[in-house]
């Protein structure tokens, strides 16, 4: 038995028709047969596909990331192992980072950890030459001659000046990714401040970080996925329902 017929057996035991699935979950009557027949081709790009399946396989009570795992591979079988190989190469020569590292955040990370360590040379550089300029010259006198075995210009150098360790870590946030697998009403609230308002549709993903906390509201809570700080939280609540939750370190 193939993948495709799993979800038709399954949709068939719990008495629903393909007309009525699309009501219900509204994804196309037509990518439903894609799916069942297994005619990948027919389907939009990856991104959109993967959040009707996941919607389907919640809808028909499965396992979400069993079967979601399951069209990967047969949809998209050497990419992902592209992907997998790319990833675990990587793995081997470097630490894992948190996910919710993004670039933009580890860029702008970089960036303030250079420029902290520039300012610290420059005054430790600076305080440095001050001190030197202080010292009064001593006044200037002819050489002794060498005496018995000394060797003219085998003076002790002065130690070398020390500078600081500076470790600066990046600031934490409170990060929420969000991404649609249906059309959802939302409205995020960022440290007490109105962020966005507005209609996402399926496939959509967007990502909000705050300093203190970032409040969702969603006006269909069974229509979005939830990631906070790289922990995947999963759906956000049942279809069609009002929910409000505050997110915080």
């Amino acid at each position: 038995m193939s993948w495709g017929e799993d979800l038709r057996i399954r949709r068939e035991e719990l008495g629903y028709s393909l007309q009525e699935v699309e009501d219900e979950t509204k994804i196309r009557k037509l990518y439903l047969e894609a799916l069942e027949n297994e005619t990948f081709s027919v389907l939009p790009p990856k991104v959109y596909s993967v959040g009707f399946v996941k919607n389907y396989a919640r809808f028909l009570e499965l396992d979400v990331n069993q079967v979601t795992q399951q069209f990967k591979l047969l949809a998209y079988g050497n990419e992902e192992h592209e992907e997998e190989h790319f990833v675990s190469t990587n793995n081997l020569n470097k630490p894992l980072l948190p996910s919710w590292l993004t670039a933009t955040n580890v860029f702008a990370a970089a960036a303030f950890l250079l420029l902290a360590i520039w300012i610290g040379n420059y005054l430790v550089s600076y305080f440095a030459g001050q001190n030197i300029a202080d010292e009064p010259k001593p006044p200037v006198s002819e050489p002794d001659k060498p005496v018995g075995d000394q060797i003219p210009g085998d003076t002790e150098k002065p130690d070398d000046v020390e500078e600081p360790d500076e470790t600066i870590l990046p600031p934490e946030k409170v990060i929420v990714a969000v991404t649609a697998t249906q059309n959802c009403w939302l409205r995020v609230t960022i440290d007490g401040v109105h962020n966005f308002e507005g209609t996402i549709t399926a496939g959509d993903e967007r990502s909000f970080s705050g300093e203190e906390s970032v409040i969702i509201k969603a006006g269909n809570a069974g229509g979005i996925d939830i990631e906070f700080n790289g922990n995947e939280i999963g759906v956000f609540g049942n279809f069609g329902e009002v929910k409000e939750q505050e997110f915080t370190l």
